[in-house]
């Protein structure tokens, strides 16, 4: 599949020379936390002009990193997989955006193919922006890199568990340096001040690291993210990976970012990180 960009000039420029600068902008702000052993990373999804920042703060974590494989974890806003096919991924081709052409990995986007569980359905990624504006902050600080698009479709806890092993069993075998770089939102269209209290219960509960815990918060209604099947997913991976620690590095919400504040998206930037790498 070569996938062309859907969302440049909506969620963000289509002009590649301002798309460079603002890709630069945010992570030029973001701070630096200097953690070592990260094996993913939480970035938001929306417009950059209300998620950039965040999102800039997810990447600047990892720019010193020599990677040469990105795995992307994102949701269907489109689409759902029928059951027991809980992930769509890109097994071949390339994904473009104004910024260029990123190669999709074909060994290991075929690897996962072969397991139960993974499909590929075009029509699911096509029109998918949560995982497309990831793309270019990729391309801007790992232009070399090549990419493996994973879309994570399921409200199964046990699916999520499956996919995190089927990603374990493919890339437990690679030897080139990559990343997971994990897509979701937080709450959608509260009030400032509820949208804050809401979202740090999530951030609270992710931070302990326990994946049983925060699929029943989420269950429960007591926090919201677009992205549970992807963060459940990349949580457990990364933890057979041998990460054991979260750390939150920003949290904002289009009320910090584009100033109203009637009607908020939380966002929020970490890291899942520790053990050998």
């Amino acid at each position: 599949m070569n996938r062309k960009a859907a969302f440049a000039g909506a969620f963000y420029t289509g002009s590649p020379s301002e798309l460079r600068k603002q890709i630069d902008d945010f992570i030029k702000a973001a701070e630096f936390k200097n953690i070592s052993n990260i094996k993913a990373v939480i970035s938001p999804h929306a417009g950059y002009v209300y998620s950039g920042p965040v999102a800039g703060c997810s990447f600047k974590q990892i720019q010193k990193e020599k990677l040469e494989v990105v795995l992307i974890l994102a949701l269907s806003h489109r689409g759902m997989l029928k059951s027991g096919n809980f992930a769509t991924v890109i097994p071949e081709g390339t994904y473009e955006t104004p910024l260029g052409i990123s190669v999709i990995d074909q060994e290991i986007g075929h690897s996962l193919l072969g397991l139960s569980g993974f499909t590929f359905h075009p029509e699911i990624h096509e029109m998918e922006h949560s995982l497309e504006v990831q793309i270019p902050f990729v391309q801007r600080l790992f232009p070399d890199a090549s990419v493996v698009p994973v879309i994570i479709s399921t409200v199964s806890f046990e699916e999520m568990k499956k996919a995190a092993e089927k990603l374990h069993e493919v890339f437990s075998r690679e030897k080139r340096p990559f990343m997971t770089i994990i897509s979701t939102d937080l709450s959608h269209f509260h009030k400032y001040d509820a949208a804050v209290e809401i979202d740090r219960r999530f951030i609270n509960c992710f931070a302990e690291y326990n994946p049983e815990k925060l699929y029943k918060l989420i269950s429960d209604g007591k926090a919201e993210a677009c992205g549970i099947a992807p963060v459940l997913t990349g949580m457990m991976f990364a933890r057979m990976l041998g990460a054991g620690e979260i750390t939150e590095i920003s949290y904002k919400n289009s009320g910090d970012t584009a100033g109203d504040k009637s009607k908020v998206v939380g966002y929020l930037s970490a890291v899942i990180h520790g053990g050998s790498k």
